[in-house]
């Protein structure tokens, strides 16, 4: 094979490693910018939570009039339910739909033990 055959087949192999593995490093970014971007959203939810606590000591000292700290305290809740509504997006995806069945089944055992022992304090106190 002549150096310009080889050239080619290398130039071929490094364009189809290229295809198989681009999938891979695309779903990592996204993957990474998804966590940065929720991390953000936490942080900016904190500050919420952080500002409104401010609010609330703020108005319990009297450092702030009644209208002022409904109007601020109103701000700052639409800013939370925002942030939360935005990080309702990003659901874990090891999260797992409980099973209703199960979860029935689990229950009217707990309720059937709970009777059989009160059943047997009664006994027991009779």
């Amino acid at each position: 094979m002549s150096t310009a055959g080889w050239f080619i087949a290398l130039v071929l192999v490094a364009v189809v490693m290229l295809l198989i593995t681009a999938p891979l490093f695309g779903r990592r970014a996204v993957k990474r910018d998804d966590t940065l971007q929720r991390d953000q959203l936490v942080v900016v939810y904190e500050r919420v939570l952080n500002n409104l606590r401010d609010l609330d000591e703020d108005f319990s000292t009297g450092k702030i009039q009644r209208s002022d700290y409904e109007q601020e305290r109103e701000m700052w809740i639409q800013r939370g339910v925002q942030v939360l509504k935005a990080l309702d997006v990003f659901i874990p995806e090891t999260t797992a739909p409980t099973n209703i069945d199960e979860d029935a089944g689990i229950d009217a055992e707990i309720e059937a033990r709970i009777a059989a022992h009160r059943q047997q304090l009664h006994k027991e106190n009779s």
